[in-house]
């Protein structure tokens, strides 16, 4: 059976603690067959330090003798120790060689390293600008009947991008605001107008940009916007080339110099998102020109052409007969005139026959001077009967009620024989 030594260090421990310089613990039990043989320096003389710094143990009788180990731990701590230190320090070494090599290296102190942090882009600045433009865009659009509508005006100028080309950078920030919204409308209904404002030099052209997930919005909202800023809007064809017809591309002069621009744009996106039920049933109580025809003829006693000439050649009448041509130029002169007609155009008819208007200009000018009675006979013709009919209804909306028309028209005129007169050409 093997016998078993308990061994103490030659050194005071505090309790629950070992020593850093010995590579035993406080109380271990070692075999004594695994101890290794005494040195010399653990002789038995008497005279040897080691035996002379025998001590007995307080109140037993057991010699406590210093740890043959503390000695050979401590130098191979101390080994140890330095050869970890030497590995450490050249492994930093190399670590700061390769990272100092790297691209994106970084200050290091000592093994602590910081993540690198990239430097933004021009261009990263513009998208998260166009990004924040478009979210807050969607968050207020308004709805009208289930698609998304709204109006941004951005004040992005070429100064914004560092950049001469005003009006291409200006377009390219608004394309961008643009794709922002699509993808975030992936799947809704939506129209959007897109523009830049603020420039304070007259007669600057501002683009701005109609997006659409649907091609009819894009249609109407290009006829409304032409008719809103007319004179003041410019389009550019080459721009335009959208196969999908999905977005609409303009320049409008001196564009958020008036708040009415703005509301203008938003009235554009209202009515060009607004969608009827059923689109082929009319509106109630609205009429059909047919039925517009058939109510103003009703109100009238029409005439022949023969009746017509032979009321002009009447020496004895109640009231003046005047024979008026509501045709325009270019018909007069390839169909011919009747002689001693009045030449009346229908756009200014109701203002030459009103009583209640005045001769000569103002406000109220252009009356003719015969037309100065509300019983005058008033004889309208047309080339084929049908303006006519319309004409001199609206002349009995203004208290005319002696007036009609010829049935047929001048081309009824012709063919009943009576007299017409054709420009030499």
């Amino acid at each position: 059976m093997e016998e078993y030594a308990t061994s103490r260090p030659s050194h005071t421990f505090h309790e629950g603690r070992s020593s850093s310089n010995s590579t035993l613990s406080y109380g271990e039990v070692v075999p004594r067959s695994r101890m290794p043989a005494p040195t010399s320096a653990f002789s038995t003389n008497s005279n040897s330090p080691s035996l002379r710094s025998e001590r007995r143990d307080a109140g037993s009788g057991v010699h406590t003798l210093p740890n043959p180990y503390d000695s050979v731990g401590m130098s191979m701590a101390d080994s140890s120790s330095s050869h970890m230190l030497a590995q450490k320090r050249r492994h930093d070494s190399e670590e700061a060689t390769r990272t100092s090599s790297h691209p994106n290296a970084t200050h290091r102190t000592g093994t602590n390293s910081e993540p690198s942090i990239p430097q933004r882009t021009l261009d990263d600045v513009k998208d998260q600008v166009a990004s924040s433009i478009a979210i807050r865009t969607v968050r207020k659009a308004e709805e009208v009947d289930g698609s998304k509508i709204g109006v941004v005006l951005t004040l992005a100028t070429a100064s914004s991008f560092g950049t001469s080309s005003g009006d291409e950078a200006c377009l390219r920030f608004i394309r961008l605001v643009s794709s922002k919204i699509k993808h975030a409308l992936l799947t809704s209904t939506y129209i959007f107008i897109i523009g830049t404002s603020g420039l304070s030099t007259p007669g600057t052209t501002s683009p701005i940009l109609i997006i659409s997930s649907n091609a009819e919005f894009i249609h109407r909202a290009s006829v409304l916007v032409s008719a809103k800023f007319v004179g003041r809007l410019g389009v550019n064809p080459l721009l335009n080339q959208d196969p999908t017809g999905r977005r609409f591309y303009a320049e409008i002069r001196d564009l958020g110099q008036s708040p009415y621009d703005e509301q203008a744009l938003w009235d554009v996106v209202r009515k060009s998102a607004r969608n009827l039920i059923d689109p082929l049933v009319p509106p109630p109580d609205s009429l059909g020109i047919r039925q517009i025809l058939t109510i103003a003829r009703s109100r009238l006693q029409r005439i022949t052409p023969l009746e017509a000439y032979t009321e002009l050649q009447a020496p004895d009448t109640l009231w003046p007969v005047v024979l008026v041509d509501i045709r325009p130029e270019q018909q007069r002169i390839q169909e011919g005139e009747i002689p001693g007609a009045l030449i009346i155009e229908r756009n200014v008819l109701e203002w030459r026959f009103d009583p209640r208007g005045k001769v000569g200009g103002g406000e109220d000018g252009g009356r003719l001077p015969i037309a100065d009675r509300f019983d005058l006979r008033v004889i309208i013709f047309c080339q084929e009967g049908y303006t006519s009919s319309l004409a001199a209804a609206s002349l009995h909306d203004i208290g005319m009620l002696n007036t009609t028309d010829i049935v047929g028209g001048l081309k009824a005129w012709k063919e009943a024989g009576l007299p017409v007169h054709v420009q030499q050409q």
